[in-house]
């Protein structure tokens, strides 16, 4: 669902370089993509409908000593590049609309790619 205009046949997904608390807590600004759930089935379609490449000036990651995690700054690369490939979108918005149909419900979900 989309959660500014309530939209709820479109699965939304953000993505930044590193740990997600970045995106949780709305430090960074993340790539946004937009899939339209009814064409999820249709293999012969591409339903990605929206891609919005984020700023993702800094990106969270393990540290060594006292501090378990410390933001570092992005590379250019990093920046100028989408996080998720088309495919990697289609199999994240397969699996969340999957589970919201097992739930009857629209979710929240976060995930993370190693």
């Amino acid at each position: 669902i989309d959660t500014e205009t309530g939209f709820k046949d479109v699965v939304l997904i953000d993505a930044s370089w590193g740990l997600g608390e970045n995106v949780v807590q709305g430090i960074i600004d993340p790539d946004e993509y937009q899939v339209f759930k009814p064409l999820l089935v249709d293999t012969a379609v591409v339903p990605i409908i929206g891609k919005k490449r984020g700023g993702k000036e800094q990106k969270l990651i393990y540290a060594a000593g006292e501090q378990p995690t410390r933001n570092v700054p992005t590379s250019k690369a990093e920046r100028m590049t989408f996080v998720l490939a088309d495919a990697e979108i289609l199999t994240l918005a397969r699996w969340a609309a999957a589970i919201e149909a097992h739930y009857g419900c629209p979710m929240d979900m976060e995930w993370a790619k190693d």
